[in-house]
């Protein structure tokens, strides 16, 4: 069950870098859904996308603190409900590994 309907969310893979928003739903199979769910994609988790690899992919996201890499095809089925304000925060500048 999602926490809101289907229609006011958005993939992981529409987001920005820098972008937040509230995880939602997770369209995947269950043995997917079970590995998300231990690297934090619950309904109602903050996710931040941070970055993507210089080829495009895998894409870098940070759930409730922990840094996640995901493939895209995985990605675009985790819904989310975009937003920073939403968490509280605004969306800054995504950073490197160093920091800059």
């Amino acid at each position: 069950m999602s926490l809101l309907p289907h229609h006011d969310c958005v993939a992981l893979t529409d987001l920005k870098p820098g972008m937040a928003g509230i995880v939602q739903r997770l369209d995947l199979p269950a043995q997917v859904q079970q590995m998300l769910l231990r690297f934090g994609f619950t309904e109602g988790a903050e996710v931040r996308f941070s970055r993507r690899a210089p080829l495009g992919d895998p894409w870098l996201f940070s759930v409730d603190g922990t840094d996640v890499a995901l493939r895209a095809e995985t990605a675009q089925h985790i819904l989310i409900l975009p937003g920073a304000e939403l968490l509280g925060q605004t969306a800054g500048p995504a950073h490197d590994a160093t920091g800059e």
